[in-house]
């Protein structure tokens, strides 16, 4: 049979001989290879030619002699009409449509791990919503210029508003049970240049280090999350350096009202500027439900100085009917995310989320202690595990029969007089109960204390 002399360069659906030629089967080149594969053979076999097409059925599992395709046939049906993986190659000249077999397929051959096996490559803190230690599942009034709502996450309002927030229970998206939830109290239409209304995650620099931020290596980091808001319309966010002074505004679009909307944003990194690589404050990522234009910035592009959102973004604060949630975030270096049905998957489960929770905030255990000498101040060491991000600060949450004289009475604490030895891992505090107490023994009760190492 004479060479075949395939045209160099072809284009997908490109075919060859044209003009076709009797009793010679007309290729088709779809993207990888040149193929007789499906109704693209428009000339009838000749008598005497060899059995080089495969138009007609193949037994299933056999191996045939077709034409630059000497295989054993997959399947006796057309594969023309079809967008597949088999388990040769991969697809990637256009779009397709497969199963959840072939994507599997797909993913041995270029030896690619699921994105739900990555879950701790997440940056993020408390992405789900679900640990909420200091303040548990209620509506907080955000009457402060900033509040902590939820583990990891604050909540900072500046201007004429009035907002609460909440760890929503009534999340509609499937695989999460809370939402972070900001309801306007009092509108503010016309917010001034420096007002803002912003959710912040602040990021531990250990967390991030990995990035290789302010270096010519560095990598890029994509962003994912599901939003809902009653006012639909372009809004924004920003990630920042700890120094507040490079910043990368984004912006996404809610498209309908009241309906959760899955968003995917990659970022580029950044090769300039300061990215602490320690236990200190490496990245802050904003999600600005309003920001004036003093803090705006245009999206899409690293700018030196503190800007929390992005040119054009809407004031989502502009009646008492506006309202705000997000859930599900995932912050993964590199520029790939999760699909939408698989996000949930990608979230640490509870329990080790609260442990890494606890890293940065979390009440005292029970712990065991002793009056000192006359004095009315109780000593108490406390065990910290996990150990704190740094040296913590101590704050009375509870005084009422905080401690327990042991098989005699409860007493009060009145304060806190000291903490000695005050290390990430515990210290010895001192309370004042009220009551002098010779030398003798006593309990803390647990949750009695604020133990804060937040950044």
């Amino acid at each position: 049979m004479a060479a075949l002399d395939f045209p160099p360069s072809p284009l997908i659906n490109d075919k060859y001989p044209v003009p076709a030629v009797p009793g010679v089967p007309q290729y088709t080149f779809d993207g990888v290879k040149w193929t007789t594969v499906g109704p693209q053979i428009t000339n009838a076999k000749a008598a005497d030619a060899l059995p080089l097409m495969d138009a007609a059925s193949a037994a299933i599992g056999t191996a045939t002699d077709y034409a630059r395709e000497d295989h054993v046939h997959p399947s006796d049906t057309s594969r023309a009409a079809k967008s597949y993986v088999d388990a040769s190659m991969v697809r990637y000249d256009a779009a397709q449509t497969t199963t959840e077999a072939q994507k599997t397929q797909a993913r041995q051959n270029i030896y690619a791990a699921p994105m739900d096996a990555l879950s701790y490559s997440g940056m993020q803190i408390n992405g789900s919503m679900d640990v909420s230690q200091e303040r548990g599942f209620v509506s907080t009034p955000v009457s402060a210029a900033a509040l902590w709502i939820v583990d990891g996450w604050l909540v900072s309002s500046i201007g004429g508003q009035a907002l609460t927030a909440s760890p929503s229970g009534t999340s509609a998206v499937s695989g999460f049970s809370r939402v972070l939830q900001i309801a306007v109290t009092t509108a503010n239409a016309a917010p001034a240049a420096s007002n803002y209304v912003m959710i912040s995650q602040r990021i531990e620099g250990y967390r991030v280090q990995r990035l290789g931020w302010g270096g010519a290596n560095a990598q890029p980091l994509t962003l994912a999350f599901w939003a809902y808001a009653v006012r639909p319309g372009t809004y924004s966010g920003s990630v920042q350096n700890g120094a507040s002074n490079r910043s990368y505004p984004f912006s996404f679009t809610i498209n309908a009202a009241s309906t959760y909307e899955y968003k995917t944003i990659t970022i580029p990194g950044d090769t300039t500027g300061t990215w602490l690589k320690d236990s200190n404050l490496g990245m802050q990522l904003n999600f600005a439900m309003m920001a004036g234009t003093s803090f705006c910035a245009t999206a899409g592009a690293w700018a030196a100085g503190n800007f929390l959102g992005a040119t054009g973004t809407i004031n989502g604060v502009a009646a008492t009917t506006d309202l705000f949630r997000i859930v599900g975030v995932v912050i993964l270096p590199g520029d790939e995310a999760p699909s939408a049905e698989r996000s949930p998957l990608i979230m640490r489960p509870f329990d080790q989320e609260l442990v890494t929770c606890q890293r940065y905030w979390r009440k005292n255990p029970a712990a065991f202690g002793a009056w000192s000498g006359t004095v009315t101040d109780f000593r108490a060491a406390l065990t910290l595990s996990p150990p704190m991000r740094a040296v913590p600060s101590y704050a009375l949450l509870i005084g009422t029969s905080a401690i327990e004289r042991i098989g005699v009475t409860f007493l009060n604490i009145t304060g806190i007089t000291g903490v000695t030895w005050n290390e990430p891992g515990g210290g010895q505090i001192a309370l004042a109960t009220g009551t002098s107490v010779a030398r003798e023994p006593g309990v803390l009760a647990p949750n009695v204390l604020s133990i804060d190492a937040r950044l």
